[in-house]
């Protein structure tokens, strides 16, 4: 198996049309930081498992070392900001 979600991340950083929002769950190594981080560098909102709620702290370790993540939040959490994140993100821009 060859690790891919920085591979996937780096990929919407350079072909997504706007910034939407990526999360980083549990997993082994080091693989999706550097994508993670590009993505927050094209303005996307960018969210790491927190250690207690990971099976493995790897690879949203990893993210939060390189400031790759915006938040780092517990499993349980992710789906609300996941929400909030994109009502934020749609809401037109008044004048």
């Amino acid at each position: 198996m060859v690790p891919c979600a920085s591979v996937l991340f780096s990929t919407l950083a350079a072909h997504w049309k706007r910034p939407g929002v990526a999360e980083l769950l549990t997993g082994m190594g080091r693989d999706g930081a550097k994508g993670l981080l590009t993505l927050k560098e094209k303005g996307w909102h960018t969210i790491a498992q927190d250690e207690k709620t990971s099976v493995v702290y790897g690879m949203p370790a990893a993210a939060a070392e390189k400031g790759a993540a915006q938040q780092i939040l517990p499993l349980q959490e992710i789906g609300d900001a996941i929400t909030q994140s994109i009502r934020k993100q749609s809401r037109p821009v008044t004048p």
